[in-house]
């Protein structure tokens, strides 16, 4: 590994807590594993759930005064921020890489979103506003006024890092809130180097990053009675035991959960065929193995078109180059963790097996890198489970679902041929 991009990693990593850069009440650490090859290149800070409660107290403290800044003041600290994010766009975009596994030309994209989405939210300023409503008599006023929660907990994925916290925390600050962020255990990095970067222009405790892994620091936060306001942005298994979890709660919540889709992309009889194999190829996300909640994972496509279509496809799927997702060249590098590679292995272990269903292009070998795979049709088995990596297979007609019902972040694509009613097959 080049040392310049070792050395963005290569050194103490702290969580934000009141401004504070502290290690957490234990001191006790959690390794940052690099998917490329499964080294270990740091050790972050293992928070517990007295880290939620000091971090949960430093936002209570920093709530009021925040509140009452102006909005022009907000927005120009979230802008002050993006500037920030823009000027260190190469370090959090090789610290993405480090972590989350995805190209380094595709974790620059993300830096430029990260920053887009602070200015954006910083322009909405003087939206925020109530509204005078139809009075029932002449002697009186009737209007609405927005207030901010208090205390925001923000839980993030590891599929964009840092786009995910930058975007997260944008709007509750704007509000008025403030925020404690839960990072992924599994790509921490960015949104710690975030923290960092906030202390000159996020006043203390506005801000706060508290690391550690989701049933212990997620759950704490969740469950906390001074947070009001929790929004999750991950899977649906994880969803539901968040708001159960609120809903348990001695106080009333108000909880919002961002759990993905299966997206799919329908190819009809008059398409522009090469435009509909680019969308699909630049639909299925492959250049992030696969691994993002906007993926194309599902293909209809008409049956005057299908072979065709496949077998384009398919072509254009062998052509990416799999590699160090260190090297400016690769298309598609690692899955992000070597769980999640043996998870999405026995997806595709258990699909090959079904005699209905054809891989069209890949293999079963070389999945650590994500290789794009094209089949089709997987057993019954598979319906409920999420994915994330590149794959492509098919199976002419049937009518049972063709993917997994919930999103698992994989390149596993499938396709499938569609008849017009009626039509014979």
């Amino acid at each position: 590994m080049d040392t310049k991009v070792a050395g963005y990693a290569e050194r103490p990593w702290h969580m934000l807590i009141g401004g504070d850069l502290v290690t957490g009440r234990t001191g006790t650490t959690m390794p940052v594993i690099h998917p490329g090859d499964e080294s270990v290149i740091a050790p972050i800070p293992l928070g517990d759930a007295a880290d939620v409660d000091d971090a949960v107290a430093a936002a209570r403290k920093a709530a009021r005064p925040w509140a009452r800044t102006p909005i022009a003041e907000r927005a120009a600290t979230l802008n002050a921020l993006a500037d920030l994010v823009l000027r260190h766009g190469e370090e959090l975009a090789w610290l993405d890489t480090l972590d989350n596994g995805s190209p380094i030309a595709v974790m620059r994209n993300d830096y430029q979103m990260a920053a887009d989405q602070l200015r954006y939210v910083a322009g909405l300023a003087l939206q925020l506003r109530g509204q005078t409503l139809p009075a029932p008599r002449n002697d009186a006023l009737d209007f609405t006024v927005r207030d901010p929660f208090g205390v925001v907990g923000r839980l993030i994925p590891f599929n964009h890092p840092l786009m995910f916290a930058a975007s997260r925390i944008a709007a509750p600050l704007l509000a008025g809130n403030t925020v404690v962020l839960k990072p992924s255990e599994q790509t921490s990095l960015s949104a710690l180097r975030l923290g960092e970067l906030a202390r000159p222009v996020v006043p203390k405790g506005v801000l706060n990053v508290v690391t550690g892994i989701g049933q212990t620091v997620g759950d704490a936060l969740v469950a906390h009675p001074h947070v009001p306001r929790i929004a999750f942005t991950g899977s649906e298994t994880t969803g539901r035991r968040i708001r159960a979890r609120a809903a348990a709660s001695p106080t009333i919540k108000t909880v919002t959960l961002e759990l993905g889709g299966k997206n799919p992309l329908i190819v009809f009889p008059d398409a522009d065929l090469p435009a509909a194999v680019d969308g699909a190829l630049r639909g299925m996300n492959f250049r992030r193995q696969g691994q993002s909640c906007g993926s194309t994972s599902r293909l209809f496509v008409h049956r005057t078109r299908y072979k065709q279509f496949i077998a384009d496809l398919a072509a254009r799927m062998q052509d990416l180059k799999l590699g160090d997702p260190l090297d400016e060249t690769t298309d598609v590098g690692p899955l992000v963790s070597k769980a999640h590679y043996e998870r999405v292995r026995s997806f595709i272990e258990q699909g090959t097996t079904d005699p209905q269903l054809e891989l069209v292009t890949g293999s079963k070998r070389r999945l650590r890198v994500g290789q794009p795979q094209l089949g089709a049709h997987p057993r019954r088995g598979l319906r409920r489970r999420e994915e994330l990596r590149p794959r492509t297979g098919r199976k002419p007609g049937g009518d049972r679902e063709l993917h997994p019902a919930q999103e698992r972040l994989h390149p596993l694509l499938k396709a499938r041929k569609r008849h017009e009613k009626g039509a014979k097959t």
